[in-house]
């Protein structure tokens, strides 16, 4: 396992049980929300 990942974003509610897993091993999962009227994959900025 990769101890130097420390914040991820994620897309949708589907994953809340993704954050959930995250913050037991110490990983700030941040969830996202896609721009309305957009497709497939978009890029978000940095935050």
């Amino acid at each position: 396992m990769r101890d130097d990942i420390r914040k991820v974003s994620v897309n949708g509610d589907q994953y809340q049980r993704l954050v959930e897993d995250a913050a037991t091993l110490g990983i700030d999962a941040e969830i996202t929300a896609r721009t309305p009227g957009t497709g497939g994959f978009t890029p978000v900025p940095k935050r």
